[in-house]
């Protein structure tokens, strides 16, 4: 990574979203004190005279840095200040630009443009390892990631969603109220959607976000209280109800079907 000093007055990083370019940012303003910094996530007409006012002014370090997210920036008033600053910032300026789509060509004719990728597997994972995740779950996590931590972490939160999920099954399956209305309290409707997700899997065989091992026993609950789960899931997320209409009674009725 370059140091501060090398970095030209205004550098913009494109690629897709949630592969780190603000994260590159961040580590180098982190070498620059507080007070001169600022960061703009919305960039319109009031953050681009706050950027031209901040501009003004000398700082209290080497360099001032203003780091702005382009994506979203559609006013064509704060696009045209934004310019005029680019166009001969002071000195003592360095400016750090992101966008996920191709930039204007009047921002990227006054810019150097770095174009960054999808990030490799292996990196998601040892950033996920990094972020306390098991290495078991973060190589899953990263498998299905497609190089974005973004979708690394919609990934976690499918596999922390899935317990809740597999104990409604089982309450389900082997008869237990008690654990059912636990199971079903915590439910939402992404709960739901990986109910769905599990019912359509075990009918088939075809594990995709559950697994055999995991699912272990679950897989051969009757077609009958399979059926019931389905009717159930029109409820939708209303875990009262759920309660109430559907999975009580299934409950209570599932011992000794075949």
């Amino acid at each position: 990574m370059k140091a501060l000093t090398e970095l030209p007055p205004v550098l913009l990083l494109w690629g897709p979203a949630s592969v780190g370019k603000r994260t590159i940012c961040e580590q180098w303003l982190q070498e620059a004190s507080e007070a001169d910094v600022l960061r703009v996530d919305v960039l319109d007409a009031l953050t681009a005279r706050e950027v031209v006012k901040f501009c003004a002014t000398h700082p209290m370090g080497p360099m001032k840095w203003v780091f702005i997210r382009l994506d979203g920036a559609k006013s064509s008033i704060a696009l045209n200040v934004l310019l005029k600053v680019l166009e001969e910032p002071p000195s003592y300026m360095r400016f750090l630009l992101t966008t996920t789509s191709s930039p204007l060509a009047t921002i990227a004719s006054r810019a150097q443009v770095y174009r960054v990728g999808y990030l490799r597997i292996e990196d998601v994972e040892h950033i996920l390892e990094e972020q306390g995740h098991p290495v078991s779950e973060a190589k899953l996590m990263a498998k299905v990631s497609g190089g974005q931590m973004s979708r690394a972490q919609d990934a976690g939160d499918v596999l922390s969603a899935k317990g809740p999920v597999l104990a409604v099954v089982r309450a389900a399956a082997e008869a237990d109220p008690d654990l059912l209305m636990a199971s079903v309290s915590r439910f939402t409707e992404k709960h739901l959607e990986l109910l769905r997700r599990w019912v359509v899997e075990a009918r088939t065989g075809r594990w995709q976000v559950f697994s055999p091992e995991e699912s272990s026993g679950l897989n051969y609950v009757s077609h009958a209280t399979m059926k019931r789960l389905e009717s159930v899931l029109r409820l939708g997320a209303r875990p009262r109800l759920i309660a109430r209409v559907g999975f009580m009674p299934l409950a209570m009725r599932t011992g000794g079907e075949e």
